[in-house]
């Protein structure tokens, strides 16, 4: 997919040039990651991305946890959201959500049954972009 932020021309042959930004290099316009939860490794690391990222769960329930850092709270702590990702959307669990940047956030596995504590995991993937902040789109790891 052609870079929507470098500037192109589109020639006879259907062929577009772009011109190379400043730096010499682009971005992907967005970047897909994929977390697996497992029994032996039941919970994600707290983290902090700079952009938007849209998350879907694939597979197996968890608890999402997100700390609003990012706002204002004068003498008070910041706030805490949390929210169970799984397949029961009439018991309020969520299938798809998304997290602003400049919140810390992670994820840990629960049973797959209520009755019992078993779990096969849980995968989730997050569809990582920087659109609405700045004009750079996609992950890097200096957006930690």
């Amino acid at each position: 997919m052609p870079n929507p932020f470098l500037s192109g021309t589109n020639d006879s042959n259907q062929n577009t040039t772009y011109a190379a930004p400043e730096d010499g290099w682009s971005r992907s316009a967005s970047t897909t990651i994929y977390y697996l939860l497992t029994p032996g490794k039941p919970h994600g690391v707290f983290h902090r991305n700079k952009g938007r990222t849209m998350h879907t769960l694939h597979r197996g329930p968890g608890r999402y946890i997100v700390i609003h850092v990012d706002e204002e709270h004068g003498e008070e702590k910041a706030r805490i959201e949390t929210f169970v990702v799984g397949h029961d959307i009439h018991k309020g669990e969520r299938l798809q959500w998304m997290v602003e940047g400049g919140k810390h956030k992670a994820i840990f596995l629960l049973p797959d049954h209520e009755d019992d504590m078993k779990s096969e995991g849980l995968l989730i993937s997050e569809v990582y972009t920087s659109w609405g902040r700045t004009p750079t789109t996609a992950y890097d790891r200096a957006d930690l």
